[in-house]
């Protein structure tokens, strides 16, 4: 019910956000041949079929709720995807490709390599890719979804150094353009509703990991009821433990699991990646669909569903969760005690539903 309330409160704080998708999707391809031109990659031009795939794609976040990739292609042939989520975003056709590219600060010309931090840069840039197609779905609450598809797709291993070039000489003129564009954008809103809005942003940052918190204890608990078992408690201990985790998961932009114990002994763990926006909910229930594969005739762990047995594990009584973001890119865990997951105990602790 808080989860809830929490979202109709940001209802409430943005307002309504209309756009033409016409006009965006040219702007969205003007920006990219911007950055393209910087880097001496022959600008890309707009492919009807992507647009649909995209804006089907975009539509479907939307349903979602959350960021993850498509893995759609286009004439049976991969194709690159870049994606983005805002609140009431002004600059449609500017702002997305302006983060994205804002990962050339960490992209090293040097050793010309993919990395996650920096995949979204080298698609906008990659010289190889020649058409794009960009979708918009936004609800009415003014919060938006941006699909952007590219053929040929980018990113191959082995090929960033002929594909990703360092930026080349740019004439002023194209730098007068860029400064005029990102600040010609008419001034909407007073100083104090901006004001505002700022001051109920910080208030939803700093609230929303207890929000998830207590999100994600109710989702596990919800699925344990089903299948017999005891509610969760929320422990402070294993909150922190996990928070660390996280944080450290970010630090090095990969999946890490805690080597902490509870009172000197080992704790269960499910881990996490997201790129964009999550609930509680949504990880819950992503762990918990893991579980549509178990056979409750040959109860035995497989990696494959690890984190639904060890959501609903009997002898489980404790949990704690936490997480940690860089922009977009959030990394989380929760951590159980006692752990679940042993071998030869999953007939009488992963049970059946009612």
């Amino acid at each position: 019910m808080k989860y809830f309330l929490f979202i109709c409160f940001i209802s409430l704080i943005f307002s309504k956000l209309d756009f033409n998708l016409k006009k965006v999707r040219k702007e969205l391809l003007d920006r990219h041949n911007l950055y393209r031109r910087r880097h001496q990659a022959p600008n890309l031009q707009s492919l009807p079929a992507l647009e649909k795939i995209a804006q089907s794609y975009s539509e479907k976040l939307l349903s979602l709720g959350y960021l993850i990739h498509s893995g759609n292609t286009y004439n049976g042939n991969y194709i690159g995807e870049n994606l983005y989520f805002g609140y009431n975003v002004k600059n449609l056709g500017t702002k997305p490709v302006d983060a994205w590219y804002e990962e050339i600060k960490d992209y090293d010309f040097s050793k010309s390599e993919f990395t996650s931090r920096t995949g979204h840069f080298t698609q906008v840039v990659w010289k190889n890719s020649r058409k794009l197609g960009c979708g918009v779905a936004c609800t009415d609450t003014a919060y938006c979804y941006i699909t952007c598809n590219y053929y040929p797709g980018g990113n191959y291993l082995g090929q960033f150094k002929t594909n990703v070039l360092p930026l080349s000489d740019i004439s002023l003129e194209e730098d007068e353009f860029m400064e005029e564009e990102e600040t010609d954008e008419p001034e909407t809103d007073s100083k104090r509703e901006d004001e505002y809005v700022k001051k109920q942003k910080e208030i939803i940052n700093n609230s929303k990991l207890e929000i998830f918190r207590k999100s994600i204890l109710d989702k596990h608990n919800y699925y344990r009821s089903l299948h017999q078992v005891d509610y969760l408690e929320r422990d402070s201990t294993l909150e922190k433990i996990a928070q660390n985790a996280a944080e450290q998961m970010i630090e090095i932009d990969n999946f890490y699991f805690s080597k902490e114990k509870y009172n000197g002994e080992a704790i269960g763990q499910n881990i996490f990646w997201f790129f964009g926006s999550f609930t509680g909910e949504k990880i819950a229930n992503m762990w918990y669909e893991s579980g549509s594969s178990y056979d409750y005739n040959d109860p035995k762990y497989k990696s494959d569903y690890g984190e639904f047995t060890q959501m609903i594990w009997k002898n489980t009584k404790k949990i704690g969760c936490g997480y940690a973001c860089n922009g977009n890119e959030c990394y989380g865990l929760c951590t159980y005690y006692p752990p679940g997951n042993f071998m030869n105990q999953f007939k009488e602790n992963v049970l059946p539903k009612k």
